[in-house]
């Protein structure tokens, strides 16, 4: 990741804002802004992604430390058991 935003919202009100890195590495560096438009449908998967395993264990479903290999067995193959 180059770049990001990051906002905090508290009761109505920003207390932190700041950007870090850059936006574009190629074929120039540019450096992150505040005010930089992001495409929100990058973050469609890890979002619903994150809340779905998060419901899981929540509901006990799903252990948050055990291996991958555990719900999905394709994943416990080569040696990655």
């Amino acid at each position: 990741m180059p770049g990001c935003v990051v906002l905090v919202g508290y009761k109505g009100r920003i207390p932190w804002l700041k950007s870090y890195g850059s936006r574009q590495v190629k074929p120039d560096v540019v450096a992150m802004t505040a005010d930089t438009v992001f495409d929100l449908a990058s973050l469609t998967k890890p979002i619903a992604t994150a809340t779905s395993v998060m419901l899981l264990i929540e509901d006990g479903l799903v252990e948050l430390d055990a291996p991958a290999a555990r719900y999905v067995p394709e994943f416990g193959v080569k040696g990655k058991e």
